[in-house]
This record gives C-alpha cells, structure tokens and sequence, in this order.
C-alpha cells in the first residue's frame, strides 16, 4: 500500500518527532519522565466485572490546522499509584511517569504523580 500525502512544515516536523520516537522504542523503554494531560477511560475488566485498568486517553492537536488530531492511549501499569487512578475514570489528570512499550506496541504508563484537573 502506498500512502500519498502532501507534506508540510509541521508535517514534517511530526514526523521528525516520530522517527525520534520510534529510534527510542527500539530500546523498548524510556526512562525519561514525561508529563501527559489526558482523560482517565476505563479498559479493562476482570471477574465480576471490577474494573481492573485504565488508559490516559491523550489527544494531540497537530500546530498546522489542516492537519488531522491523533489519539494516544498511555496503559496505566497497576502499581501502588495506578490503582488509585482506577477510581479517577471520567476525569481530566495531568500524569508524570515513565513509558515502556510491550510486545503489542502498548504505551505502558508508570505513573509517579499525578493531579486532577479541575473542570471550569
């Protein structure tokens, strides 16, 4: 298959970011701490119908407005402060953490901190 697409300046530079990105991944961890704003969704459930995971569902707005949103769904690892995050669904948090990418391509999300935006 063969994708065509005009490129421009901020086209360019996503895809820039992404072949960064993607030269990190190779690694198949990130240590940097990154800060994500994103919505707390549900993901998973487990027996009886417990919610067992969440995603940060983060949506990136490309500068260049003819170029379309993206969606990233950062997997919150159940750890002491993940399962926390478990009673947070529905609402806007800013989260600090590291990434790691698992064999499916998984954005898993160590999350350190973590703050609730408050809705105006």
């Amino acid at each position: 298959m063969v994708i065509k697409f005009k490129p421009t300046a901020s086209t360019l530079t996503i895809l820039l970011m992404l072949l960064s990105f993607v030269s990190a991944v190779d690694a198949q961890d990130i240590s940097e701490e990154i800060t994500i704003i994103g919505q707390v969704l549900e993901a998973e459930y487990g027996e009886n119908d417990s919610l067992t995971s969440v995603v940060i569902n983060v949506i990136i707005t490309p500068q260049d407005s003819a170029a379309e949103e993206s969606i990233v769904n950062y997997w919150v690892v159940r750890d002491e402060v993940g399962i926390q995050m478990l009673k947070l669904v529905g609402e806007t948090v800013e989260a600090t953490g590291t990434v790691e990418i698992d064999e499916d391509g998984n954005f898993n999300f160590y999350v350190k901190k973590y703050r609730v935006i408050k809705k105006e």
